[in-house]
C-alpha cells in the first residue's frame, strides 16, 4: 500500500478494518481453539491425547489452506470477499458443535471436535493470509501495528462486556449450558464481522500481481507455476531464513494455551462459571497488552516477541504453583495464568505478524506468510503429538514443565533477528 493514500480512504479502511477485526476475533475468542475447545472437549471426559491436537489440527488446516491459497490471494482483484466466505464457514463449522456437545456420547467427541477443528482451520488459514495482504495495501505502514494492537484492546473490553453480560442476564444450572452460550455468542460475532469487511475500500493491486495470468493457455499450470516461484523466491531471502528459525521456536508460546486449559479444567471440572472467569482473564490480558506492547515494539519488535517468551514462563511457573499449594486453587486466582498467557500470546503473535508484514513488499507477503506459517505449524504438530502423549501418561503438569525451557528458547533466538526497518534487512530482500 503507498504511503501517498489519502488520509480519508485510509481512517475509512482503519474503521471497517479495526470493526472487522475486532468481531472476529471475539467471535474467535469466545470459540478459542486455544482455550474453550480443549476446556470443553476435557471436562466432556475426552482422551487427553487428543486435546492439543485441537490446536495443531487447526494450524496444520490452516497452513494447507495457506499454501494453496497463496497464488489465490495473490492473483484474485478482490481480496475482501475471500474474508467475509470464510469468516462465514467459521461461524458455520462452530454452529455445528454448539448443537452436537448438547447430548454426545464420550466416544464420538474426538471425531466431532478434530472434524470441527479441521473445517475452522482450513476457513481461518486464508482468512489470515487475506486480512493481511489487505492490512499491508489498504492501511499505510504507520496504521498497521497501531490497529492490531488496539483491536486487541478492544476485543478484550467487548469480551469482559459480552461474558460479564451473559452471566448477569442468562442463567444457566450446568456447566455444559455455559459453555454453549459462550460459542453461540462467538457466533453471531462472526457473522457481523462478515458483513463487516463487505465496507472496505480496498486498493486494486499492481499489475505484477497478475503476471501468472497472462497466460491463459493453462490456468491450473500458472496457478501453480506462481506458488512454486513465489515460494522458492522469498526462500533465498537471507532475513527471511532467519526468521522462520525464531518463527519455529517462538510456536511453543501459541501451541502451550491448550494444555493450561487442560490442566485447568482437572482441576475446577465442576464449577460452572469457571470457563467464564478464565475468558474474562485472557481478554484482560490482551487489554493491557494492547496498551504495554505497542511502546515496546514501536521500537523493537524482537523484544517483545522476547518479553512474550518470558510471560509464558511466568504462566508455566503460576500453573505448577498452583498445582503443589491447593490453598490457591480457585478459579480466581487461577485466573492470574491465563491472563499472563494472554499477554504472552497477543505479544508474540501481533509482533511477528507486524515483524513480516513491514519486511516484505506486495509480491513477496503471502508466500513469506505461508511459508513461514507452515513450518511454525509443522512443528507445533509434531510439539503437540508429543506434549499430548506426554498428557495423556503423565499428567497436564508434565506438558506444562516440558513447555518452559522451549518458550525460553524462543524468546532469546528472537533478539538475534535483525530489525525490520533497517537498511540491513532491505538491501538483503
Amino acid at each position: 500500500m503507498s504511503e501517498r493514500l489519502v488520509a480519508g480512504q485510509n481512517r475509512w479502511n482503519f474503521g471497517v478494518l479495526l470493526t472487522q477485526s475486532v468481531t472476529r476475533e471475539i467471535g474467535y475468542e469466545l470459540s478459542s481453539e486455544k482455550l474453550v475447545l480443549p476446556f470443553i472437549y476435557a471436562s466432556l471426559g475426552g482422551p487427553l491425547l487428543f486435546a492439543g491436537l485441537l490446536l495443531s489440527t487447526v494450524e496444520f488446516c490452516k497452513f494447507l489452506s495457506q499454501i494453496s491459497g497463496a497464488p489465490l490471494v495473490a492473483l484474485v482483484s478482490r481480496t475482501k470477499w475471500i474474508v467475509a466466505l470464510t469468516t462465514t464457514a467459521s461461524a458455520a463449522a462452530l454452529f455445528v458443535i454448539s448443537l452436537l456437545i448438547l447430548d454426545v456420547s464420550s466416544g464420538a467427541l474426538v471425531v466431532i471436535f478434530l472434524l470441527t477443528a479441521a473445517v475452522i482451520g482450513l476457513s481461518k488459514g486464508i482468512n489470515n493470509l487475506a486480512f493481511q495482504d489487505l492490512l499491508g495495501r489498504s492501511l499505510i505502514k504507520s496504521s498497521r501495528a497501531r490497529l492490531l494492537f488496539f483491536s486487541g484492546s478492544v476485543t478484550g473490553f467487548l469480551v469482559i462486556f459480552l461474558v460479564l453480560g451473559s452471566m448477569l442476564f442468562f442463567e444457566v444450572e450446568t456447566p455444559r449450558e455455559a459453555q454453549t452460550e459462550l460459542i453461540l455468542i462467538g457466533i453471531g460475532m462472526l457473522l457481523i464481522a462478515s458483513l463487516a469487511i463487505a465496507f472496505l475500500r480496498e486498493p486494486a493491486k499492481s499489475r505484477q500481481a497478475y503476471a501468472a495470468m497472462d497466460d491463459q493457455s493453462n490456468p491450473l499450470r500458472n496457478y501453480f507455476d506462481e506458488l512454486r516461484i513465489g515460494l522458492q523466491t522469498v526462500s533465498k531471502l537471507s532475513w527471511f531464513r532467519k526468521y522462520l528459525k525464531a518463527r519455529v521456536l517462538l510456536v511453543t508460546i501459541e501451541v502451550a494455551m491448550p494444555f493450561f486449559a487442560v490442566h485447568a479444567s482437572t482441576l475446577h471440572p465442576h464449577t460452572a462459571p469457571s470457563l467464564a472467569v478464565f475468558v474474562i482473564a485472557g481478554s484482560f490480558g490482551m487489554i493491557v497488552g494492547g496498551v504495554v506492547w505497542p511502546r515496546i515494539s514501536k521500537n523493537s519488535n524482537r523484544l517483545t516477541m522476547t518479553l512474550s517468551g518470558l510471560f509464558a514462563c511466568l504462566a508455566a511457573i503460576g500453573a505448577l504453583t498452583l498445582q503443589f499449594y491447593a490453598p490457591l486453587r480457585m478459579p480466581l486466582t487461577h485466573s492470574g495464568v491465563f491472563f499472563l498467557l494472554a499477554v504472552a500470546t497477543q505479544g508474540v503473535i501481533v509482533s511477528r505478524t507486524v515483524y513480516i508484514v513491514n519486511a516484505t513488499s506486495d509480491a513477496e507477503r503471502p508466500y513469506c506468510i505461508t511459508l513461514a506459517n507452515l513450518a511454525g505449524g509443522a512443528f507445533g504438530l509434531v510439539l503437540a503429538v508429543i506434549v499430548g502423549s506426554i498428557t495423556q501418561l503423565q499428567g497436564a503438569v508434565a506438558a506444562l514443565v516440558v513447555m518452559v525451557p522451549l518458550n525460553l528458547a524462543g524468546a532469546f533466538y528472537a533478539m538475534k533477528l535483525p530489525a525490520f526497518g533497517s537498511t540491513r534487512t532491505c538491501s538483503e530482500r
